[in-house]
């Protein structure tokens, strides 16, 4: 019998919670648009293709606009956007994939890289650290110089200072005591929020 070396944990429901219904009602106050816009998104079989990674977000998107009335596409395009800002984990299975990860297995999960690939620039690879995650926002955004010179002690790397200074002063990374903690693990879920925040437009 083979030996089990590796864990695949699916998000919804399983790693974070899914739940298309409460999702949909977050975005109108109107339940029967929030019916709507369930019907036009989570309750199409096309979701399933998405989740399999058998279409992207893309055609996923044009699906759900032929499927709603107009007067709801701004709803549709922010409930789109950020439903997964309202997913909450499952800590019982959370740290299940913590102790199989600290034990030796090798622990992925769905979902996640589906929606990374479609969002991050192409060829990209997924962030791990915060480091490397500040220095792919700094170079998708063209590498602008930061408005103060970089004085984290823990980074060296002249183009990663420059990149954790910027992302620090667009609040998209945190910094504390001088300190940027550059090889800090970031879960796939926080590199998600983090690239629509800098994504969105500025108020």
């Amino acid at each position: 019998m083979a030996l089990l070396r590796n864990v695949i944990f699916d998000m919804g429901n399983v790693l974070m919670t899914f739940d298309g219904h409460e999702f949909a009602s977050a975005f109108t106050e109107d339940e029967k648009d929030a019916d709507l816009l369930y019907a036009a998104l989570f309750g199409r079989t096309e979701w399933a293709l998405l989740d399999s990674g058998t279409i992207d977000h893309a055609t996923m998107l044009r699906v759900a606009e032929a499927h709603i009335p107009e007067r709801l596409l701004p709803n549709l395009y922010s409930c789109f956007d950020h439903w997964p800002e309202l997913s909450r984990p499952l800590e019982e299975t959370n740290d299940l994939a913590r102790r199989l990860h600290a034990a030796g297995f090798g622990v992925y999960e769905l979902v996640t890289r589906t929606i990374l690939k479609d969002l991050l620039p192409k060829g990209a690879a997924i962030p791990a650290t915060r480091g490397e995650l500040a220095l792919l926002l700094w170079q998708n955004a063209g590498k602008p110089e930061p408005a103060a010179l970089p004085a984290f002690a823990d980074t060296a790397d002249a183009e990663t200072a420059n990149a954790a200074q910027w992302c620090a002063e667009q609040d998209l990374l945190t910094a504390e005591d001088g300190a940027f903690h550059p090889e800090q693990k970031v879960t796939k879920y926080r590199v998600i929020r983090i690239w629509k925040q800098a994504a969105a437009p500025q108020q």
